[in-house]
């Protein structure tokens, strides 16, 4: 009995003391208090096989200005988007990358822009992750659909910008020479995707 009633006293002090860092995960095992913090970011939403591609910023019979590839199922709050990308030849556009709301099908006019353009002059001409920020969070519900869309700054025959996409799943993959009227360039596919909650 005095045996036990020294333990307890002693881990009472232990738990009223500050521990030294070392112990303070074992102590907050012992005294409670809480879990140790979330992790500061975390990966939701990932569609990473890439075995088709789609251009944005070519002049060709159907200029491509935009390119965009939906999503849904997903609630939370996106702070970062990644997608696999690769410029042709010597490409120079400025890439922006905006999440969309839906419009039958298609994406609306509705639209939240990252913090940053990308310059297509620093990719490489091999698929490589790229990752844009929303600082401010772009919020979603599994209920509704969205779309990532691409958007160039200007177009070429000869030099531009190509975006991964999976060609065996449920979504589309389009593209717009108006960011209003859009175009299949896949109807059951989605380009390649990291969805991220981490603050930037």
């Amino acid at each position: 009995m005095r045996k036990i009633i020294i333990y307890l006293i002693i881990v009472l002090l232990a738990c009223t003391l500050p521990p030294p860092p070392a112990d303070a995960g074992m102590l907050q095992g012992i005294c409670g208090g809480g879990s140790a913090a979330a992790p500061a970011c975390g990966e939701v939403s990932t569609q990473e096989t890439q075995d088709g591609q789609a251009d944005v910023g070519v002049d060709a019979t159907n200029d491509r200005w935009h390119v965009a590839g939906n999503f849904s199922g997903l609630d939370g709050s996106i702070k970062q988007i990644s997608v696999y990308i690769k410029r042709y030849s010597t490409a120079t556009q400025t890439i922006t990358l905006s999440l969309c709301t839906d419009n039958s099908g298609n994406p609306s006019s509705t639209c939240t822009a990252a913090d940053a353009t990308l310059d297509a002059s620093t990719l490489t001409t091999s698929f490589a992750w790229k990752t844009f920020n929303i600082a401010a969070g772009y919020n979603v519900s599994s209920a509704n659909t969205y779309w990532i869309k691409l958007s160039a700054s200007a177009i070429s025959a000869t030099a531009y910008v190509i975006v991964g996409y999976n060609a065996a799943t449920t979504g589309a993959v389009k593209y717009s020479s108006d960011g209003s009227s859009w175009g299949n360039i896949d109807s059951s596919a989605q380009i390649d995707y990291k969805l991220n909650t981490c603050a930037p």
